[in-house]
């Protein structure tokens, strides 16, 4: 995957409520490729695993 792709997911990702707010990406420029990616699905894994909280 290119490294354009990898930061447009990382935006989405941090675009999510679990992590508005939080600089999820501030060392993505120090990553490679490889590590940019795993760092990214851990994230996404992470939002999949979490309960939806319903917000009044």
């Amino acid at each position: 995957m290119k490294r354009i792709d990898l930061l447009a997911r990382l935006k989405a990702v941090e675009g999510n409520d679990f992590y508005k707010g939080k600089r999820v990406g501030a060392l993505s420029a120090y990553m490679s490729d490889e590590q940019l990616a795993k760092h990214i699905s851990d994230l996404e894994e992470r939002i999949r695993s979490e309960p939806t909280v319903k917000r009044p």
